[in-house]
């Protein structure tokens, strides 16, 4: 699997992450979006740090089930992750990816080709007591993940399973 990155435009450019506010029950949508062919599928993963004892990885795997190569293309910010609390799925995420006011997003873009039956994985947001303690109470969370698919333009939403944060 050959990974590439491509400088857009041949420059680096910065620009601001966007959020539709905390009432979208669904939860910011990410910046960046994905393109890809058919046959390739996207699933929401959680995966434990190597070398990190309570620190998971949320994001986006994309397995080409197709049988020629596959060519996926995505930015930075392409991978939202929201959580939710177990006990109320239909509420809005307590807690987001997103980025703080102010923060912004380099525009690049990275590109990677699947043999048929490859996977790829992008991680959208580390979970764990150091990136979530001071702002959720311990507890069982919902984690969804949500990328954009350029091409038809389409906002895709996983689940991604649960995830237990001890504090």
């Amino acid at each position: 699997m050959r990974i590439r990155l491509l400088s857009l435009l041949g420059t680096v450019a910065l620009i601001g992450c966007g959020s539709t506010g905390p009432d979208r029950p669904d939860g910011t949508p990410p910046f960046q979006s994905f393109t890809y062919p058919a046959g390739v599928i996207p699933t929401g993963y959680q995966a434990s740090m190597a070398g990190q004892p309570g620190v998971t990885v949320a994001g986006v795997r994309l397995t080409n089930a197709g049988n020629a190569s596959a060519t996926i293309e995505h930015g930075a910010c392409s991978v939202a992750v929201w959580l939710y609390r177990d006990d109320q799925p239909n509420s809005p995420p307590v807690w987001q990816n997103r980025l703080p006011e102010g923060a912004f997003c380099i525009d690049i873009a990275y590109m990677t080709i699947l043999l048929p039956g490859q996977s790829y994985e992008v991680a959208g947001a580390q979970l764990g007591a150091a990136t979530l303690g001071a702002t959720l109470p311990a507890g069982r969370y919902l984690v969804r993940v949500a990328i954009t698919r350029r091409s038809p333009e389409q906002l895709i939403v996983l689940d991604a399973g649960t995830f237990a944060l001890d504090l």
